[in-house]
């Protein structure tokens, strides 16, 4: 790809460009990109920079290696006037995460580690009982059920004595026969009182001991509803290709087939409600996962190009498969977007690239045939995945799954789980009319690409006389009554 093809990328990498509010408050002060200068915090401590930024201390250590202050430093350490801290670069886009950032491969041995230790206790445990029976001691407090029916049996009684003080004439053996106590329970005696204010006492009780429900607790312990469409996945729709890289020995011997990891994918340019989430194994690489996803704009009549790559955790993956690939990622580490120009036509000039992103620079850069079990993440951050020149699908890692009763094949993943119902994309204007108009490379346009719908359209790129002006960008519209 020639400087002159380099289309595009100035205005979305500027877009990109955080703002000090994804990591800070406003009383902080950086001086590039996720950095921060401890001058003007109360207290210049690592312990202030996590809370103020909201960064896990490690975290914070491992992007501040090589700053022999930071690194030595404690958590209560005064760290000296002018010190800068690295801060993780994050995604354009915000999603609520939580957690630390850590490797999936390592997480998911510990899990593995965890259960088999309790599979052995278990079985320790039931031989144990086998030789000598388990001495049970007597209960000294009664459970749940026990206590309600012993209320209820009380509050029965009282009734009944109540209405055979009321009425001692009547011998209820006689009139009712042997079982008159519970023919009267049932026609007579009224709990309902006593049962709700069991009730209501099992309530209290339930929010007095889960700390989660005490009020200065909720906002931490709480967690964003993630909407979703109804799921229309099918059998059919559960896999878009076959992960045949393993050999026949690997198929199956992968240690990481008890658990799957759940990737999901929100539309193309848009991370509003969700497209779709797949399921994946920790010995299949990122590439895997990459050729699953479709994308409604690989259908469309626009010159097409392999480069591809994935911004996971702060780390670029690269799709470096085939021959002649371009790194494209090159393009947001290498270019000082605060010095970039462009050219009329919306390239970069060649001697832009030899620069460096004052936010995305110092990220490193991988191979996409990364496995996924090598990889950090760090759950339900936001990450970004870029291919077609510059059509982002917004994704993150949502959960592990539940062991799996019978480990599956390699071969049957990545396997889709949730595929949300077929929509219609709105104008990215006026947010109102569906879009029958895509645009490339269009400079009046908030992103790249664009979806107009007729009005809008006209409005920008229409003029007096009627004539479309296109010029400098390309421009695909749909026939009559169809839309994307």
């Amino acid at each position: 790809m020639s400087s002159d093809q380099l289309i595009l990328f100035p205005f979305i990498i500027s877009q990109q460009q955080p703002c000090i509010s994804h990591h800070m408050t406003a009383s902080s002060v950086s001086v590039r990109p996720f950095e921060l200068r401890v001058d003007d915090l109360e207290v210049p401590t690592l312990l202030c920079v996590s809370s103020t930024c909201g960064v896990p201390l490690s975290d914070l250590r491992q992007w501040n290696q090589r700053n022999p202050v930071v690194a030595a430093a404690g958590v209560d350490d005064e760290l000296p006037f002018g010190t800068i801290v690295q801060l993780p670069p994050l995604a354009f886009v915000r999603h609520p995460s939580f957690g630390e950032t850590f490797v999936l491969g390592d997480m998911l041995q510990r899990i593995a580690s965890a259960e088999k230790s309790l599979e052995a206790l278990r079985s320790r445990e039931l031989q144990r009982n086998e030789e000598t029976p388990l001495f049970r001691p007597k209960r000294r407090i009664a459970p749940l059920a026990a206590h309600f029916v012993d209320s209820v049996r009380r509050e029965s009684a009282a009734q009944l004595a109540r209405i055979h003080a009321e009425f001692p004439s009547v011998d209820p053996v006689q009139k009712y026969g042997k079982g008159w106590k519970e023919l009267l329970v049932e026609e007579v005696v009224d709990a309902t009182p006593v049962t709700q204010r069991l009730q209501q006492e099992h309530q209290d009780i339930i929010a007095s001991q889960l700390v989660s429900l005490q009020p200065d607790n909720v906002a931490c312990m709480s967690q964003l509803p993630i909407r979703q469409a109804p799921n229309v996945v099918t059998e059919l729709k559960e896999h878009t290709t076959r992960d045949h890289s393993a050999s026949q020995n690997e198929e199956w011997s992968c240690p990481f087939h008890q658990r799957a990891i759940e990737v999901s994918f929100f539309q193309p340019g848009r991370a509003v409600a969700h497209k779709e989430t797949w399921e994946v194994l920790g010995c299949q690489t990122l590439a895997a996962l990459v050729d699953a996803v479709e994308c409604m704009n690989e259908l469309l009549p626009y010159p097409k190009t392999r480069d591809s790559f994935m911004f996971i955790a702060g780390t670029f993956y690269v799709d470096d498969r085939h021959e002649g690939y371009q790194d494209l990622s090159s393009l947001i580490r290498n270019v000082d977007t605060a010095q970039a120009t462009t050219s009329a036509s919306g390239s970069v000039h060649a001697s832009l690239l030899d620069g460096s992103n004052p936010a995305y620079g110092v990220c490193p850069v991988k191979s996409l045939t990364t496995r996924i079990a090598d990889i950090s993440v760090k759950m339900h951050e936001m990450c970004v995945y870029r291919h077609m020149g510059s059509c982002d699908h917004y994704f993150f890692f949502k959960d592990l799954s539940s062991p799996m009763a019978v480990p599956r094949p390699r071969s049957l993943f990545p396997r889709r789980t949730y595929l949300s119902r077929s929509h219609v994309t709105l104008c990215d204007l006026c947010n109102a009319l569906p879009s029958t108009i895509i645009t490339y490379g269009d400079i009046l346009a908030p992103k790249n690409p664009t979806f107009y719908c007729p009005p809008c359209y006209r409005i920008f790129h229409v003029n007096e006389s009627g004539q479309d002006m296109r010029d400098g960008y390309i421009k695909f519209e749909l026939p009559p009554e169809q839309h994307f």
